[in-house]
């Protein structure tokens, strides 16, 4: 009798886990390509060096933060950096860069869907030096 159970509980795992990992355009659930930045920002400075890796930032949405990583580099550069995976909500973004002014933007609101997100917002950072 325990190992018809441990067999039934094994077999139950294993069509739990092909289910979740099935296609979505023929099980209804979720793509995979859904697990993406909800926030992506574009970090570029008016004058100066170009923003690099110590460039930092976050995004909070009520009592979430998430910190803002690189999605997207250039030639000895960050192009873009991201954060909140697949996390709709109302955000207010920072970016901070030693020698430039900190860069903020509130009330960026990335809509929801069934499957969390229905498109990143996209956001151009134009970091200002301190004068």
């Amino acid at each position: 009798m325990r190992s018809s159970v441990v067999g039934i509980c094994g077999l139950a795992a294993l069509v739990a886990i092909v289910a979740c990992s099935s296609d979505s355009a023929t099980s209804g659930g979720c793509s995979p390509e859904a697990l993406r930045p909800a926030i992506i920002v574009q970090v570029v400075a008016a004058a100066g060096p170009p923003p690099n890796d110590s460039t930092k930032g976050a995004v909070r949405d009520g009592d979430y933060i998430d910190s803002l990583r690189p999605v997207q580099f250039g030639v000895g550069s960050i192009q873009s950096l991201g954060a909140a995976l697949n996390r709709p909500g109302t955000y207010n973004v920072t970016v901070v860069h030693s020698g430039f002014e900190p860069w903020e933007k509130d009330d960026v609101v990335v809509a929801a869907t069934a499957c969390g997100i229905k498109q990143p917002v996209n956001l151009v950072a134009e970091l200002l030096p301190i004068h």
